[in-house]
Parts: structure tokens; C-alpha cells; sequence
């Protein structure tokens, strides 16, 4: 749908008037519990708070935790209505990072790559979760996984400087 992308565009160059027309479009199409409509109003919430410098972002204050917990609470609701759906799970990863809670991050990251995304921050984040557990063994395993069902392998380097392109995937 040409709207999601308009969405998704307009959020990341911070066009509010845009991406507030793309996604009332959006609803008069899916309606007001569609999974397409709740995705775009967390992914503009993620936005708001995603640190750009690559370091571990937690929620701080109530009224961040309010928010990112709406925002992942609609990012819930997108993946129970679309579960093979992978960019949601990847955006409930991001969410659940944020919110300081990295067991649920790994699961929703997990099933991000499991249902297709093809993006790096799910498996940069599980890498460098891994890695930071010094669970060399798995970690190992989980790219060797990789490079058996996809072509897609990973770079060597630091994988945390790739953080601040955690949301702006093309895959959205």
C-alpha cells in the first residue's frame, strides 16, 4: 500500500502533516484496530526516542516509559493480528530494548528474523547480545544458521555502530 510507505517516509523526515495524513488514510482503509495503523503510530513513538550516539536506550522518566509501553503495546496488537509478520517483531524488539527488558527484546527479534526480516538490527542486536553474555558458542551457531538459510551474512566490525540505523531500514 502506497500509504504505508508515504507513512514510514514522512515520520523519518519528521513531515508530521504528512505522516498524520498517511496514517488517517491508512485507518479508513484497515480501520481503527488494523494492524498497519497501529504499527505507524508506535514506529513514530520509537522515533522520538531512539538514541542516535548507538548506546543502550531505556526508558528514563514516566512519561517516556507511558509512551514507549503504548507503543509497544500497539506493536503487540499488530503482531497478534499479522504474526508471520516480521517487521512488526522488529519494532516490538526495539520497543521492549528501550524499555530496558532484553529477555522479551530477544524473543521479538528472534521471531523477526524467523518470519523474513531481512534487516541487520535484529540479528546485530542478537550478535551483540550474545557476544555481550560471552556466549561464544551460540553465537557462532546463530551465524552459521544464518548463512545456511540465507545469503545474508553478517560484516565483521562493531556492530554497535550500526544502532542509529536500527529503524531507518528500507524494510518498513
Amino acid at each position: 500500500m502506497l500509504f504505508r510507505s508515504v507513512a514510514a517516509a514522512a515520520e523519518r523526515t519528521d513531515n508530521r502533516d504528512l505522516a498524520k495524513q498517511a496514517r488517517e488514510a491508512i485507518v479508513r482503509v484497515e480501520g481503527e484496530a488494523g494492524p498497519w495503523g497501529r504499527l505507524l503510530s508506535a514506529y513514530a513513538t520509537l522515533l522520538k526516542f531512539l538514541p542516535l550516539d548507538g548506546t543502550p536506550g531505556v526508558a528514563v522518566s514516566s512519561a517516556v516509559w507511558n509512551e514507549l509501553t503504548a507503543a509497544r503495546d500497539d506493536l503487540e496488537q499488530a503482531s497478534a493480528q499479522c504474526p508471520d509478520w516480521g517487521l512488526a517483531h522488529r519494532l516490538r524488539g526495539i520497543a521492549w530494548d528501550l524499555l530496558g527488558q532484553s529477555e522479551e527484546a530477544g524473543k521479538a527479534f528472534q521471531l523477526a528474523v524467523l518470519h523474513g526480516d531481512r534487516s541487520a538490527e535484529p540479528r546485530n542486536w542478537l550478535s551483540d547480545h550474545l557476544f555481550r553474555l560471552q556466549h561464544d558458542r551460540e553465537l557462532v551457531e546463530l551465524h552459521e544458521s544464518w548463512s545456511r538459510k540465507t545469503r545474508w551474512t553478517l560484516l565483521s566490525g562493531d556492530l554497535s555502530d550500526r544502532k542509529s540505523t536500527r529503524l531507518n531500514s528500507s524494510h518498513l
